[in-house]
């Protein structure tokens, strides 16, 4: 179990073989059958290969799909409504692994006020253009 400061604990079962069983919280308590996700005793979603199925009222589903890159990173994930696309999740990466959304910036100012670019711990390059 997990205790977190404010003295609430969070606990995850595993089995031997190390898959999840459940995740036990002061707030709600979370099931994992087979691919199958239950919040409570409620259905929350099922698991595929390309993605998961989510519930959309009593007997329809939202199909969440995820796109991969080489390394099997999460690129983009979006749902198919129809013949429409919604795009949920899209996810970009910089060299040293970076992600290219943070609010960190690579860019700092340089006495003679030039743009430089922060690549490695040792090196400093300057901007191109």
């Amino acid at each position: 179990y997990i205790t977190n400061p404010g003295g609430s604990e969070i606990t995850i079962t595993y089995t031997a073989d190390g898959e999840k069983l459940s995740k036990t919280s002061p707030t709600e308590t979370r099931n994992y059958v087979s691919g199958i996700e239950y919040l409570g005793n409620a259905l929350d979603a099922i698991y595929h290969g390309e993605g998961r199925c989510t519930p959309n009222g009593a007997s329809a589903f939202y199909y969440e799909y995820t796109i991969k890159d080489h390394l099997g990173n999460a690129r983009i994930n979006f749902r198919a409504n129809g013949a429409a696309v919604t795009f949920l999740q899209e996810l970009h990466y910089y060299p040293f692994f970076r992600s290219a959304w943070s609010s960190q910036s690579f860019l700092f100012p340089h006495p003679n006020r030039r743009d430089w670019v922060f690549l490695t711990h040792r090196n400093l390059r300057g901007r191109l253009g």
